[in-house]
């Protein structure tokens, strides 16, 4: 499964999209293959450190939440 982890933050200058590990799949969850996302501004926000105060990050972490695709 591939993803666009980011440890430090920083500008978008050092995305890359690599692979990542693939959760078990729980109760009341679903797996969805993604075919397109959205970075949105919360996202942009969150990766630069500008709402680092209110929203800190265990790092390595993999932002957006908004995306489209088969449940499988």
């Amino acid at each position: 499964m591939k993803g666009i982890p980011f440890k430090p933050y920083a500008d978008a200058s050092i995305l890359t999209i690599t692979q990542v590990l693939q959760l078990l799949i729980q109760q009341r969850q679903a797996f969805i293959q993604v075919k397109a996302f959205h970075i949105k501004l919360t996202d942009w926000k969150l990766r630069t450190g500008l709402r680092q105060k209110p929203i800190p990050f265990p790092f390595s972490v993999t932002l957006s939440a908004e995306c489209t695709g088969l449940v499988t």
